[in-house]
């Protein structure tokens, strides 16, 4: 029976039970109501009738109460009257016949049975009994009637039930529409069949409620169905064996990949348990534990690790498998998963990799060995060369051999370029390269990319000039070490395809949100140009645009792939913009955290107001104009000095500062003589070159090497006055004719001393070791030796005693000790070996002149311990100084104030190959080689006044001097080395930039 069904026969029986009791108590009521009503009427009858007949029976008159009675039979209201009185019978009418008839009132109508109610009424007056009335009433009609209204009531009933089950149908009809759509669907889904329609789901009622969960279950066994196919897919067509286990460790499903890779069939071994079947006996107890640990987590234990292990086929052969684990709860029981994965070829082909990967480390750290030993086997002497031509250039050559010279310093230094960006792309390659932050401040950064750019420009019709734009901050944290590398590269790059015209680095700051910060570096020259179809490969390895056409430039191609990558590094971004034969602009933007300073272009306080400058490149003369009108100062430029001459006989006050290149001065010129008596002061504006100065100096003419810095132009127009050049401190010592070897490994040590001794008429050689010196000392014959101690592949004191021990032409010439220990102990070892005096490094050339002087004039005299010349002791940590500015002019005044620039240059080149050779031997742990380094840079700081380097070197000597040092032992040393190292470079590199204003 449907639900309809039941709805509609449940509501008609509810219905016909509710009519039912409606209809009898309606029956009941209209009977009881009639009767009531019958009852008073026959009553009423009685008692008035009674008053009626009153005055009969009081005057017994029959006849009247005869005909009385008659007439209320008659009228068919009243069955029958009967009068009585205390004698008996006084008047009747339609008795009725029945023979054992007697009067019995009745009190209701429970015990009729004779179809007439009676009842009766006494008549009285006054008190007095007159007689009693009986008469009944017919109820016929009254049964009759309610008869009738009983079948008119259950009539209206049975129709009323007929219309209320209709309705009821209908109603159910209505309300079941969806109920019999959801039932049916229901028949379907429960069938199996999935592909149901959506039911309505109208309204919030229950049924809308049920319809609605009917249309989720569905769905959500579509969505099951769907997942199930599709798990059992990927549980049929994975690669990985999938072993499902229940918590008792009994095999519930067994995978077609189980099967193929174990041989056992999914029949044999579903209902089997895990452990003896697929684990060796030594790894069940591990397996066990493993087991109630994933049981015990429950739904909890996700997917676990992957572990290698080794399982049972059926063969009973161990697989070497990855397997990982998952836990799940169903049907409240705990089910493992176990994912098994064949291993076997992938160990294979680890085990190959790894020995392909072992030789890959191979080759790849004797490439680094080799890289590292031939850079220092190759660099070492490439840069005593270059120092060597760099002192010959300054000496008086004749056209042709200025030309040599010329060509085998450009070869050397390219040579140079070609071995340090091969080193350098190798270690950013390998990854060695780190980004440090470091604070900078701007100027000091251009100053020293000026300083060590400058040297390079070999053409004289090539400038460069930096400028820095208004409102940059004057400090900033980046990554100085690599910032610097690429602006070099930058550079380099444009010196080497620039012949003419300008080179401009810029430097600015870019915000473009405030969350954002940018250093923007811009590197523009007026050289060749860079194709269009080459700009975007420039930057690739190996890739040169000239490189058919040009052969006078060389280079390997590296120097804008290493400038790409260590932006790249940095986080920055590099743009280049070029047009052929005007003239390249590359543009760098590095993120930068900006730091609270005042601005570059900060109000200065000028004492020049007016600038008349002389200069031969045009785009030179504007930008030094561009960047000193924006100090302040009005610039007047002119081509040739007769204009210049004469605007100058009209700026005659002492606020004008006549600016001259020296390139534009010619002693044979009529009018070098006017300006040479110009009342204006004067500066000449020098290219740091071997032959300069073209030109003698002017009394008080000032002099400024370029390129020209920023601050250094600022510093002469706020006035500035430059120190008097000291006398030499070698004039009183003249040695003509004299032959002096100077036996020293580190070249600066070797320009220094041949600079102080060359103005004293000395003739020097130099060798770099102790071999090199016995080959030069039996070849010639010579007055004095200068003889470093520690030196490679031969020091100091074995090349004494072999000197000493072999009969020979400089068998007893005197032999000067110089050495930066300056214990007794070692004293007594150079004695001890035949040298004849000691000198102590940093030694000062007033003390080393006494020296030299007493073994030359007189032969005779030898020193003794007491009496070596000795340096008092080093300054503690809190004295020793970065850089020791007396210790440099004093070492200005035993050279010459002219050679200071090379000098330092030298000093700063040899330093910048230390810390790169330093930074190799830490790279690679070898004491050895830092040992060869540390030593000669306690040497030539020493010299230079770099008291903390100085201080610092010599206790990582004295470290790697003992038989038990570990590398260990000096890492921390190392560190504090290379930190000092940097902070002296750019401490000299700004000390340098700043002396080149202040030169007479």
């Amino acid at each position: 029976m449907s639900f309809k069904t039941k709805t509609i026969l449940g509501i008609a029986l509810i219905e016909a039970l509710f009519l039912s009791i409606l209809v009898w108590q309606s029956i009941d009521l209209l009977a009881r109501s009639n009767q009531q009503a019958l009852i008073r009427q026959a009553q009423e009858t009685a008692d008035l009738f009674g008053t009626q007949i009153k005055n009969a029976l009081i005057s017994s008159d029959l006849a009247t109460l005869a005909e009385m009675t008659e007439q209320l039979t008659q009228r068919g209201a009243v069955r029958y009257v009967r009068v009585i009185d205390s004698r008996g019978e006084l008047a009747i009418s339609n008795l009725p016949d029945q023979p054992a008839w007697a009067f019995q009132k009745d009190d209701s109508f429970d015990a009729l049975d004779d179809g007439v109610y009676d009842v009766s009424s006494e008549v009285t007056e006054a008190g007095f009994y007159l007689g009693t009335v009986q008469l009944g009433l017919p109820i016929q009609s009254l049964v009759e009637f309610i008869s009738a209204s009983r079948k008119t009531l259950i009539g209206i009933a049975i129709a009323e039930l007929l219309m209320v089950a209709l309705a009821s149908f209908l109603f159910g009809l209505y309300l079941t529409r969806h109920l019999s759509k959801l039932t049916l669907q229901a028949s379907r889904l429960a069938g199996g069949d999935l592909q149901v329609e959506h039911v309505p789901e109208r309204g919030k009622d229950e049924l809308a409620i049920t319809a609605r969960a009917f249309n989720n279950l569905a769905e959500a066994m579509k969505e099951a169905r769907r997942t199930s196919a599709i798990k059992t897919a990927v549980y049929d067509a994975s690669l990985d064996a999938i072993i499902t286990t229940n918590d008792e460790g009994a095999i519930e499903e067994f995978s077609s990949a189980a099967e193929s890779l174990l041989g056992w069939q999914r029949s044999e071994v579903v209902g089997q348990n895990i452990e003896p079947l697929l684990f060796p006996p030594e790894q069940r107890t591990e397996y066990l534990k493993r087991y109630r640990e994933i049981i015990h987590a429950g739904s909890d234990n996700g997917p676990a690790e992957r572990r290698e292990s080794l399982i049972l086929n059926k063969a009973g052969e161990r697989i070497a498998v990855e397997i990982s684990t998952a836990s799940f709860t169903a049907h409240n029981r705990t089910y493992v998963t176990a994912f098994i994965r064949d291993i076997r070829q992938q160990l294979l082909q680890q085990e190959q990799l790894m020995d392909a990967k072992d030789k890959a480390e191979e080759a790849s750290e004797a490439k680094s060995r080799f890289l590292s030993h031939m850079s220092h086997e190759i660099r070492s002497p490439l840069n005593a060369v270059l120092g060597a031509i760099q002192l010959v250039s300054r000496e008086q050559l004749n056209p042709e051999q200025r030309k040599l010279i010329s060509i085998a310093e450009s070869s050397g230094s390219s040579l140079l370029t070609v071995i340090n960006g091969i080193l350098d792309f190798s270690r950013i390659e390998s990854g060695a390269i780190e980004s440090t932050t470091e604070t900078v401040a701007l100027e000091e950064l251009t100053d020293n990319l000026l300083a060590t750019a400058g040297h390079k420009i070999k053409s004289a019709s090539v400038e460069l000039v930096c400028q820095i734009a208004d409102g940059v901050p004057g400090r900033a944290e980046l990554d100085v070490s690599h910032t610097l590398q690429v602006i070099r590269n930058l550079l380099d790059n444009a010196i080497k395809f620039t012949d003419s015209g300008l080179i401009c680095l810029t430097v600015d700051c870019e915000e473009p949100r405030p969350d954002e910060h940018y250093l923007v570096i811009q590197v523009s020259d007026t050289g060749r140009g860079i194709p269009a179809e080459h700009k975007q490969s420039i930057f690739e390895e190996f890739e040169q645009v000239y490189i058919r056409k040009d052969t006078l430039v060389g280079g390997t191609g590296l120097g804008l792939a290493i400038v790409k990558k260590l932006i790249d590094q940095m986080g920055g971004e590099i743009a280049v913009d070029s047009d052929v034969g005007k003239g390249t602009t590359f543009t760098v933007k590095l993120p930068v955290h900006w730091l609270p300073d005042e601005c570059h272009c900060a109000p200065v306080k000028l004492a020049y107001t007016r600038a008349l400058l002389l200069a031969g490149n045009p785009q030179f003369s504007f930008a030094l104009e561009n960047y000193l009108s924006k100090l302040g100062v009005d610039v007047q430029t002119f081509s040739d000095m007769n204009a210049l001459l004469s605007s100058a006989g009209e700026n005659s006050h002492n606020r004008t500062l006549v600016l001259i290149d020296d390139a534009n001065l010619t002693e044979s010129d009529e009018n070098y003589s006017a300006y040479a008596n110009l009342a204006l002061d004067k500066v000449r504006l020098v290219r740091i070159a071997p032959g300069s100065f073209t030109l003698p100096r002017l009394p008080g003419e000032r002099t400024l090497y370029k390129p020209l810095s920023c601050r250094t132009i600022r510093a002469v127009f706020e006035g500035q006055q430059a120190n008097p050049a000291p006398a030499s401190a070698t004039e009183d010592y003249k040695f003509n004719g004299k032959r002096v070897l100077v036996v020293e490994d580190t070249v600066v040590n070797q320009l220094v001393i041949t600079e102080t001794l060359k103005h004293t008429g000395l003739l020097v050689d130099c060798a770099n070791n102790g071999a090199e010196a016995l080959e030069h000392l039996a070849a010639q014959p010579y007055d004095l030796v200068l003889m470093d101690l520690n030196m490679p592949v031969m020091g100091g004191l074995e090349a004494v005693t072999k000197l000493r021990a072999c009969a020979g032409m400089n068998q007893s010439v005197p032999v000067i000790a110089l050495t930066a220990n300056a214990e007794y102990s070692e004293m007594s070892r150079c004695m001890a070996a035949g040298m004849n005096e000691f000198v102590s490094k940093p030694y000062n050339a007033p003390e080393l002149m006494v020296v030299i002087d007493r073994q030359l004039n007189n032969s005779e005299a030898t020193a003794t311990i007491g009496q070596a010349i000795a340096r008092p002791a080093e300054a503690n940590d809190s004295e020793a100084k970065i850089l020791n500015s007396e210790t440099i002019h004093q070492l200005a005044r035993e050279t010459s104030y002219d050679a200071l620039p090379m000098l330092l240059d030298s000093f700063l080149m040899e330093l910048s190959l230390r810390i790169s050779q330093i930074k190799e031997a830490r790279d690679q742990q070898s004491l050895e080689l830092l040992k060869a380094e540390t030593h000669p840079l306690k040497s030539s700081s020493g010299t230079f006044g770099a008291q903390a380097l100085q201080q610092c070197a010599t206790q990582l000597d004295a470290s790697l001097t003992q038989d038990n040092t570990q590398f260990a032992d000096v890492r921390q040393s190392i560190s504090t080395l290379l930190q000092l190292a940097n902070e002296t470079h750019k401490a000299f590199t700004r000390y340098k930039v700043d002396i080149a204003a202040e030169m007479p």
